[in-house]
């Protein structure tokens, strides 16, 4: 499933493929470093990715429809991010606007991410 967005530039976006589900987290949890800013749901292995650990870039401004097209391929994927083969995406509000961002550390955080994953399934 992909969707063609355009904001400054084209892009045809389709969910980052991640063998666990994966949310961002707006807050910390308790006991877990703003470095390390990743972790693990003890019941059903989701990971968590604190939007602190993130650089982003804004692409630019998306209509509402579009938004919401991401949104629900969010929900069912189970996954927050985005590529077009080269780069990673997501959607968020910035005030009453619907935006664009480019997180451009994935590949960083992604590491940090399977690792921890390995971890808490052996």
């Amino acid at each position: 499933m992909s969707i063609t967005v355009i904001s400054t530039q084209k892009h045809t976006l389709r969910p980052i493929e991640l063998p666990y589900p994966m949310q961002f987290a707006w807050n910390l949890k308790k006991g877990i470093s703003k470095d390390k800013g990743i972790w693990f749901t003890s019941r059903k292995l989701i990971g968590k990715v604190w939007v602190g650990v993130f650089e982003e870039k804004l692409v630019g401004e998306i209509s509402i429809g579009t938004h919401a097209q991401l949104m629900t391929i969010m929900f069912s994927s189970r996954v927050e991010l985005f590529t077009d083969g080269r780069d990673y995406f997501t959607t968020t509000n910035e005030g009453n606007k619907k935006v664009l961002l480019q997180i451009v550390n994935w590949p960083e955080v992604k590491q940090k991410l399977d690792k921890e994953f390995a971890f808490v399934t052996r």
